[in-house]
């Protein structure tokens, strides 16, 4: 039997994080944004934009586009 499931894109990001031995404080910075809400979005619970998906990508070197797509694919996944 197949499984189905999709990585949400925040799961992803903390995998990015976790090697560069980053974490939520630095992202905060990097993404101008306050603590709490990064939290928020890396719980899951905000949806990666187009600015925070261009400053992620300067921040990381991590696509943006590919990070914008897997929240596409993320929400596809949800919806059904």
């Amino acid at each position: 039997m197949e499984k189905n499931y999709c990585v949400s894109p925040a799961m992803l990001m903390d995998s990015i994080l976790m090697s560069m031995d980053k974490d939520y404080l630095w992202l905060a910075k990097k993404l101008e944004m306050p603590f709490p809400k990064v939290v928020a979005l890396m719980e899951g619970n905000l949806p990666i934009t187009l600015d925070i998906a261009n400053k992620f990508d300067s921040a990381t070197g991590f696509s943006a586009s590919a990070l914008l797509m897997q929240q596409e694919k993320y929400n596809n996944f949800k919806n059904k």
